[in-house]
């Protein structure tokens, strides 16, 4: 098979960038209507309720508790929502606070202790690529959480030459990765899923792992440079 033509390289690199510009957009967008439209919806329902409960007994009131807190739930449940789509936090203060922000709710919510380590050395990144980067880590966290079956891991952010480099690693169970059939998109792990989302801005996957010696995670993502700020 002849190689494919550099041009016709670039040009496919720019549609799969392009595509993921799009999807972003669509996520904020999304994620705006959920917060701005849903959430102020069930915010009011909630208010009007609570200056009515004072006035009832019995049933009538215990029911209309049930009902608040239940508002409550569904409220908190779309804001964990609106912020997976697409965190404001990642936008106004940008990556290593967002996924400071990931660690922290994973924690509260489903138990993990995530230590997460940054080089505090610039990683310009475009908003389409912190984004993608948000939500690959989000995605093997949440494996961490389903298939490790350890309470802990680690998260490092460094710069390494011109690329973001984050690793992802715990002590869990670890994995054959061909004996898994790790590759096919029928894993369940969701890493071919990380790795194509990445492939669209130039980023690398690499995965090391064995049965009872834990996994280690690493994307390679090329940050932004000056020509292509702004």
């Amino acid at each position: 098979m002849r190689p494919m033509p550099r041009s016709s390289e670039r040009k496919v690199d720019d549609m799969g960038f392009e595509a993921a510009l799009v999807e972003e957009r669509e996520r904020r967008r999304i994620a705006a209507g959920l917060h701005d439209g849903v959430g102020q919806s069930l915010a009011l329902a909630q208010l009007k309720l609570s200056s009515v409960r004072d006035e009832l007994v019995g049933i009538a009131r215990t029911t209309v508790d049930d009902c608040i807190a239940l508002i409550a739930q569904s409220i908190a449940e779309l804001r964990t929502l609106s912020f997976e789509l697409s965190p404001p936090v990642l936008y106004d203060l940008g990556l290593p606070e967002a996924l400071s922000w990931l660690s922290e709710d994973l924690g509260r919510r489903c138990g993990i202790k995530v230590d997460l380590a940054d080089d505090e050395i610039d990683k310009p990144l475009s908003p389409v690529a912190a984004a993608l980067v948000f939500r690959a880590v989000r995605e093997l966290l949440i494996n961490v959480v389903k298939h490790a079956k350890c309470q802990t891991c680690k998260v490092q952010m460094r710069r390494k030459g011109d690329d973001l480099h984050i690793e992802v690693r715990d002590q869990g169970v670890g994995f054959e990765a061909y004996a898994t059939g790790l590759e096919s998109a029928q894993s369940g792990f969701g890493l071919p899923s990380v790795r194509e989302q990445l492939s669209r801005i130039g980023g690398r996957v690499a995965i090391a792992s064995g049965l009872g010696k834990g996994t280690r995670v690493s994307i390679m993502v090329p940050l932004q440079s000056e020509a292509t700020k702004g």
